[in-house]
């Protein structure tokens, strides 16, 4: 008996349960409220290639307004949360992040504006 409950456990670890991941393509743009001089602009979140740790960085799209980043991220996940930083201040503040709910076929494309829910 005792070697019947033995390989029952082991049967059970070795056929684990792993979530399949999918290449899930992003495109965020960023719009501020009023143009600005900007000298950063990132985007921080869960998941690889977002991170809370360090930035996403944004390209500017029109300079002073308009901010974009283009990425893959491979997940098994439906959904991730971000947020933006601008010139070091972060948006929504005491607020909860944004939830980016992933398309299943294609880009998932999000426009926002900055600081507004």
């Amino acid at each position: 008996m005792k070697n019947f409950a033995f390989f029952f456990i082991l049967a059970l670890t070795l056929v684990s349960c792993v979530q399949k991941a999918y290449e899930r393509k992003v495109e965020l743009t960023l719009r501020l409220p009023q143009k600005q001089v900007v000298t950063t602009v990132g985007v921080y979140g869960s998941g690889n290639p977002l991170s809370w740790q360090q930035p996403l960085a944004l390209e500017p799209i029109i300079a002073d307004s308009v901010y974009r980043v283009t990425f893959t991220s491979k997940t098994g996940f439906l959904a991730t949360e971000f947020k933006f930083m601008v010139n070091d201040q972060w948006e929504l503040n005491n607020q909860p992040n944004r939830i980016l709910k992933y398309n299943t076929e294609g880009v998932t494309k999000m426009e926002v504006v900055f600081d507004r829910q």
